[in-house]
């Protein structure tokens, strides 16, 4: 649902219901809070969904579609997103469905990993909407109750869909017919009772599912219409690693978490595309996962054969860190020269600074697309695909998850204390410097190896992982504060040479410094709770 031409951050509920089934008036429900029920309005839809012919949009919870009829017709593209909701993205309808549309093809080209995309189900659906709007008229919850007949060519002839007025419900046997009735609930957007008070479209949308189940309605058993329409599950792929068994080997353990990271890896991709905020973020730390994990579990899933994998997965990172570092660097210097008495804010400083970082992060960014839409990404998701379906397996990996994914906690626990033991041994601000930037990363991958074991040892391993991700925070800032120096020189030896007062770069420096020595001190005081809270596991 929704209208335009754009993306807008969908959440919705499923109901089936029977044929027979009555919506019930919502006029009692509505009435307290002071909000209306406007006059339903009726729509024909007709809708074709494309996918590979193994249905890997399906696999990852995407699904695309060009629809007619109704108030938001065009090509529509819908994409997992945070907290089960999911985006979606609009286009216009163009001239036919033969071909998608080019932005939203960049959109699942890692999805789809090169396969043509071709029409799986064509979807006709009389759809009856009413929506509840508040005391002021504005729409909270939109309810559409769908009646949908779906016709699915048979596995294999998925290319060859007859456009809409050739094929008839049993007119060959080309096309299996299936119909039923629905009803999606909606979230649209907040407003206010008659009495003022504030009334949220999620609470409103939670009141109308609650009287639909009272009045017989199921909670729907299908994610969405194409996923009921074609019944029978995508080639899972990847994903068939995401269940738990009560006695999992190591290979489960490890071949499971890889699946997850591998979807978030997916998940964030079309969002990096989109500009979503904190999207680089997130697919960054997909991509370091995904790395740390086949490094951390080298003896579980063959190293040799891994490393090819871990090495385009270290540039991705960088691909990726670039701009992250650009923007985190940018909030930072920002926040820092905020925080000045005005008086020792002397010259452009804020426009310098500015310049200078946006200048970095649109370069960082274009960088980042440009290699989304490259071929060396693409074949590095194939990779990762064909590692999951094909896993490099070692004799250990038949071995008890339990004990055997303690061990590889226990060995990343060993190379932080001897990334320790050498900060100890530094006897020069730079061999400081650079024994804790090798500190963080030891402790990284040891959180990462311990979010991992928490699948198996959810208690003692989540608590590891906590642990280290407190040393790895707190020397991520101090990371972050050598990079800020090292800018702010560069920005100072910049402004003079334009003959502008370098005064207050040398006080954000001077800060930086002193923030340094405390997240230092700071460090120690973790380490020695880290050494506590490790004391009893991962020991024997």
């Amino acid at each position: 649902m929704g209208t335009g031409s754009g993306t807008h951050l969908e959440v919705e509920t499923k109901f089936d219901v029977d044929p027979p089934f009555r919506l019930p008036g919502l006029d009692d429900l509505v009435a307290p809070l002071g909000a209306g029920i406007e006059a339903p309005v009726v729509h024909r839809l007709e809708a074709t969904y494309l996918d590979t012919a193994d249905l890997r949009l399906q696999r990852h919870r995407t699904t695309l579609r060009r629809r007619s009829g109704g108030t938001d017709a065009g090509w529509h593209l819908k994409l997992p997103a945070a907290g089960g909701s999911r985006l979606e993205v609009h286009r216009p309808l163009g001239r036919g469905p033969g071909t998608v549309p080019p932005a939203l093809a960049r959109l699942v080209a890692a999805q789809a990993r090169g396969g043509a995309l071709v029409p799986v189900a064509r979807l006709t659906t009389t759809r009856t909407v009413l929506r509840v709007l508040d005391a002021n008229g504005r729409p909270l919850v939109e309810v559409a109750d769908d009646t949908v007949q779906a016709e699915v060519p048979p596995p294999g002839a998925e290319a060859s869909l007859p456009e809409p007025e050739v094929l008839q419900p049993g007119s060959d046997g080309a096309a299996r017919i299936s119909t039923w009735r629905e009803i999606e609930v909606e979230q649209v957007g907040d407003g206010v009772a008659a009495d003022g008070s504030p009334l949220t479209g999620a609470e409103t949308a939670r009141l109308v599912g609650e009287t639909l189940l009272a009045a017989g309605a199921r909670r729907a058993a299908a994610a969405s219409k194409i996923g009921r329409a074609l019944a029978r599950e995508p080639d899972p792929g990847a994903h068939r690693h995401a269940t738990r068994n009560d006695r999992p080997t190591a290979g489960d353990e490890v071949l499971r978490y890889l699946g997850e990271h591998l979807t978030q890896l997916l998940v964030w991709d079309p969002q990096v595309r989109l500009g979503a905020d904190d999207a680089v973020h997130r697919m960054r730390v997909a991509t370091r996962r995904l790395r740390s994990h086949l490094s951390t579990h080298a003896r579980v899933l063959d190293g040799a054969a891994t490393e090819p994998v871990r090495a385009e997965l270290r540039w991705l990172g960088g691909v990726l860190g670039a701009a992250r570092d650009a923007e985190v660097l940018h909030a930072r210097l920002r926040g820092s020269l905020a925080g000045l008495p005005r008086e020792l804010r002397i010259g452009p400083v804020t426009r310098r600074i500015d310049t200078e970082l946006r200048t970095r992060r649109r370069e960082a960014l274009a960088g980042v697309r440009g290699a989304l839409d490259g071929a060396r990404y693409l074949a590095l998701v194939t990779s990762l695909e064909e590692l999951l379906e094909r896993p490099p397996l070692t004799a250990r990996a038949g071995r008890p998850a339990r004990r055997e994914l303690r061990r590889s906690v226990r060995r990343a626990l060993r190379r932080v204390e001897q990334a320790v033991r050498v900060l100890g041994e530094a006897s020069t601000p730079a061999a400081r410097e650079t024994a804790l930037h090798e500190v963080r990363k030891a402790a990284k991958r040891a959180r990462y190896a311990g979010e991992a074991a928490a699948g198996v040892w959810p208690d003692e391993a989540g608590a590891f992982a906590a642990a280290m991700e407190t040393v790895q925070e707190t020397l991520g800032a101090h990371h972050d504060g050598v990079v800020a120096r090292r800018v702010l020189r560069d920005l100072a030896v910049g402004a003079a040479a334009e003959g502008e007062n370098a005064f207050t770069y040398g006080v954000l420096h001077g800060l930086e410094h002193s923030a340094a020595d405390r997240e230092v001190e700071t460090f120690h005081g973790l380490w020695d709770e880290a050494l506590r809270v490790t004391a009893a596991w991962p020991g024997d």
